[in-house]
């Protein structure tokens, strides 16, 4: 790394924590995960955002072990598939999120677990009896206190390992694969740039650097955020949970200078009424990313009316890694367009035949960097495989290029729904419907969502002689499902549309819904 961190701090509530105090825990802890599960091994975490996440990148890196966030909406079912499927042997834990997955925990799996902090339960309405640690189990803090720092072979910071919902109903885990320090640096380089902190991370220092993280550090974005401010020695706030007028308190309070943001949060910004935006100083903004959805134009624009030409946007994922970018001025002569190509990076669009398309015919989205980490999808080769043409990833977007090289999003091949940021894919929700016994059939897919761009519906064909209503469909899903992927909207059809090889013609059923809409993902 061409950094070392001091000077820089986290606040969260009341609490602050220095990145150097950070640091030496986490050499401590480094030493700490060596000897109870090994260098290598895997360590998943369920936390929200808090300085035990901080702590635990470090430490991962240091040990030379795999990070597995958890999403902390899973249900006990959703948890313990992907701590069986990473092979995880530690799980670090906030108290609250434990009682709920607690009996669903693999046997063999070491648990420590950390109090709730005052900041999350309030946010939450936690009650101080769930935020606590349960008698019986080790705490997190006592358990790294015990750890003394010692000298480690030099590591190379590790990417943890994020899980998309799969296509065929199952998440599955993108693991970048070991890579040099160069190669580290050149993706967290090219994503800082993004970021708008590339003098502060790698350059020769730039403007001191504030940022809130608002969203969970379990996605990809808000996860890179935190990366990249810890690189830049900045000042981090920790928002325990997203509060529209509170955010902008944070950012007059704090002189917050860069900011990312998915645009569900553009949407409850805009929705404060022009008083209440009013009372807070935002001038020290000076960058604002955002990515994760599709956002529609008439939401950006405002945004770029209010705040200035400060709104830019990178097109990612977690196979492809960023693969385009557009700066606000650019956006506003070209609006939709997600952006070109950064340097170094290549996009491409090819047909089903695998022919390469020319500007302005729509395809299949292909992008890769050749000197950029490699990944792998945990225990999925063929998955892998199928992912690839010409050393290029596609993500599964279709979209075209322009003359100038600029990218448009138009569709996707996979039913893949994004709603407020968060990837979905409804094969996962599907085969529970499936599991109801009254059900035959069933298509999710997703519909236009003015907050989150867009919800889930499930259009459900019953047996013959059987009722069923949606409570009863959403009562079942429940309890088996995160509450984010249960669709908002049940419907009932006598039969779903199939062609002849049995296949569901699900774009007959989406399109109706999406006719009006200014955007069509």
């Amino acid at each position: 790394m061409s950094k070392v961190n001091k000077g820089g701090h986290i606040i969260s509530g009341e609490r602050i924590r220095t990145f150097e105090a950070i640091r030496d825990r986490a050499a401590c802890i480094a030493v700490g995960l060596i000897e109870t599960i090994g260098s290598g091994a895997t360590v998943s975490v369920m936390l929200r955002n808090d300085f035990a996440f901080f702590e635990l990148i470090e430490a991962t890196g240091y040990a030379g072990c795999q990070l597995v966030p958890l999403n902390w909406h899973y249900t006990g079912d959703e948890a313990r598939y992907i701590i069986e499927d990473s092979e995880a042997r530690l799980l670090v834990v906030h108290a609250d999120l434990f009682r709920r997955v607690s009996a669903a925990i693999p046997t063999g799996v070491q648990v420590l677990v950390l109090e709730t902090p005052v900041e999350i339960r309030v946010a939450y309405g936690i009650s101080d009896e769930d935020a606590a640690i349960p008698a019986d189990l080790k705490s997190y803090e006592e358990w790294a206190d015990q750890w003394t720092a010692r000298s480690l072979p030099p590591g190379i910071p590790t990417i943890p390992t994020l899980y998309t919902s799969g296509t065929t109903g199952r998440p599955k885990g993108v693991r970048r694969l070991p890579s040099s320090a160069a190669q580290f640096e050149l993706m967290m380089g090219l994503t800082a740039r993004m970021f708008g902190m590339f003098e502060q991370t790698f350059g020769n220092g730039g403007d001191p650097v504030t940022t809130v993280i608002a969203t969970p550090m379990y996605h990809g974005a808000p996860g890179a955020q935190a990366r990249l401010a810890w690189l830049a020695n900045a000042k981090i706030i920790l928002q325990p949970r997203f509060d529209a007028e509170d955010f902008l308190r944070l950012v007059d309070l704090h002189r917050v200078t860069h900011q990312y943001l998915p645009p569900i949060m553009f949407v409850r910004l805009l929705a404060l009424s022009p008083s209440i935006r009013s009372r807070y100083n935002l001038k020290s903004l000076t960058w604002i990313m955002h990515t994760s959805a599709p956002c529609s134009p008439s939401i950006k624009r405002a945004m770029i009316e209010w705040l200035g030409p400060i709104v830019h946007e990178y097109y990612a994922s977690s196979e492809t890694l960023p693969s385009a970018f557009i700066t606000a001025a650019e956006w506003l002569e070209r609006p939709g367009s997600v952006g070109r190509p950064p340097a170094g990076v290549t996009v491409r669009i090819y047909d089903e035949t695998g022919a390469i398309l020319p500007p302005g015919t729509v395809g299949e989205i292909y992008a890769g960097h050749p000197d950029m980490p490699d990944f792998e999808y945990k225990g999925d080769p063929l998955k892998r495989a199928g992912a690839e043409r010409d050393g290029l990833i596609t993500a599964g977007d279709i979209g075209y290029q322009d003359e100038e090289g600029y990218l448009y999003l138009s569709d996707r091949k996979s039913d893949m729904v994004i709603s407020g940021g968060v990837n979905i894919y409804p094969a996962e929700i599907e085969a529970e419907i499936a599991r109801i016994d009254e059900v035959a059939d069933s298509a999710v897919f997703g519909i236009p969502n003015s907050e989150y761009g867009e919800a889930l519906i499930a259009i459900v064909e019953l047996k013959q002689g059987v009722t069923l209503d949606a409570t009863q469909v959403h009562t079942a899903l429940s309890q088996r499902l995160a509450k984010y992927k249960i669709p908002s909207v049940i419907e009932f059809r006598s039969d779903l549309p199939r062609d002849a090889s049995g296949k569901l013609r699900k774009r007959i059923l989406r399109d109706p819904y999406w006719i009006d809409s200014e955007r069509k993902i």
